[in-house]
């Protein structure tokens, strides 16, 4: 999640009736009550141990799955068909170092974490960035992954500002920092339109084309059009889309 910064306020357990028309584009996406608080206070950053980084890159060399267990098989294949060697890869959004140990243990050359709240990271080739700091850099990523990040920008869960469009939001500022004709490695629920009030968006037939507008899709893991109709929220299915931006 980045496209709030983090606040100490709790959310609000109810979307805000101005907001009500932006967050269900005009009634087109059905609300569900389910809501959660987990902002985090600016001065409590989590940490990354380089022993962690280590287990989890052998548990990724396995093709194991730890979090989102489909996904991370989509992602495993998605690789496959889009090497990563020597790359420079943007996570975007990050609460655990998983996907940043696949990408190392994919060949990766360097990794940076972006996020509002930047973990303290104890890894040589890891570093991180808060967003605010991608517009003044000069040179672009070769790779980003954003897994089940994007779908709870502007909801408030996070401490982040409430607004009805921050995941597109944030689907811009990943194509600003690629290098013209890098990948985006992307996961989102798919499924009836929906907003989870707070916890995250379910992207549909009306939802899904607004954010992937000005990307081309390269790939789809574990994705079929069908999957467009499934009425799931919770748990969630979260193909993997390779995209590049147009």
């Amino acid at each position: 999640m980045i496209a709030g910064a983090a606040a100490r306020n709790a959310p609000p357990r109810r979307i805000p009736p101005e907001m009500l028309d932006g967050y269900t584009m005009g009634g087109r996406v059905r609300i569900i009550d389910s809501y959660r608080d987990d902002s985090v206070a600016p001065d409590a950053p989590t940490r990354y141990t380089r022993e962690q980084f280590d287990a989890w890159m052998h548990d990724a060399e396995q093709r194991l799955s730890k979090f989102y267990d489909k996904t991370d098989e989509y992602l495993y294949t998605a690789l496959d068909a889009h090497p990563i060697g020597g790359a420079h890869v943007a996570v975007f959004g990050s609460t655990r170092p998983w996907y940043e140990s696949i990408a190392l243990a994919r060949g990766a050359a360097r990794i940076t974490i972006i996020d509002y709240n930047p973990p303290v990271v104890e890894h040589p080739s890891v570093d991180t960035m808060h967003p605010s700091e991608l517009a003044a850099r000069s040179a672009k990523f070769d790779a980003a992954f954003s897994i089940s990040s994007f779908e709870h920008d502007g909801l408030g869960r996070y401490g982040d500002p409430l607004n009805p469009d921050a995941d597109i939001d944030a689907m811009r500022t990943v194509a600003r920092a690629l290098c013209s004709g890098s990948l985006l490695f992307l996961a989102v629920p798919v499924g009836i339109d929906t907003v989870v009030w707070n916890r995250h968006r379910v992207y549909g037939r009306h939802r899904l084309p607004l954010l992937l507008n000005g990307w081309e899709r390269v790939g789809a893991f574990g994705f079929t059009e069908q999957d467009l109709e499934l009425d799931r929220w919770s748990p969630v299915h979260q193909p993997i889309l390779a995209l590049r931006s147009q």
